[in-house]
């Protein structure tokens, strides 16, 4: 859906795929430690009811619906989530 100059721009603009890839990386991983420290500030703030709570909530085990291959049916798995 680009006009014809839009089009000799896009065409014109030279991407390095791995060095795209690279800086995506990157970024993700600086991210992933942002949340995780953060998370982890979070957590020693919790009073020892909220802890429990927090530890139910891991252990929990939803009904997830499975189609077995094979047979075909759908049946409903136990996952720990």
């Amino acid at each position: 859906m680009l006009n014809e100059q839009e089009q000799a721009l896009f065409d014109a603009i030279e991407v390095d795929t791995l060095d795209q890839l690279k800086r995506t990386l990157k970024t993700l991983v600086v991210s992933e430690r942002r949340t995780m420290r953060r998370t982890k500030k979070l957590e020693t703030g919790l009073t020892d009811e909220e802890k429990k709570i927090k530890k139910e909530l891991y252990q929990r085990k939803d009904k997830v619906p499975y189609t077995s291959q094979k047979t075909g049916k759908l049946i409903n798995l136990s996952v720990q989530t």
